[in-house]
């Protein structure tokens, strides 16, 4: 039992730790894209970038200096087009 205790402590402490990211609504839906493809967006983000770093929150930098960050990372940790493409979705579709 404590064995498994001293893990579960990190995973909560971590959770608790990491930047939350936005859930998306049908609100920050555009033309062009749903929620489906912004909820998919948040989860390859989540999945992808979060394995190296932490993440950041999506409104931290314009929808150009996104381009560019996920044109720099994408290859990195193995994206493809659509996935960037979803991600930068998601990213842009952030509430001001």
């Amino acid at each position: 039992m404590k064995k498994h205790l001293i893990p579960a402590i990190l995973v909560v402490l971590l959770c608790a730790c990491s930047a939350k990211l936005y859930e998306p609504t049908t609100a920050n839906v555009s033309p062009g894209t749903t929620l489906e493809d912004l909820q998919k967006g948040k989860q390859i983000m989540f999945e992808k970038c979060g394995n190296c770093h932490g993440m950041p929150r999506p409104s931290r930098y314009t929808k150009e200096k996104w381009v560019s960050i996920l044109d720099k990372m994408a290859p990195k940790s193995k994206i493809t087009n659509d996935q960037k493409n979803l991600i930068y979705q998601y990213v842009t579709s952030v509430p001001k």
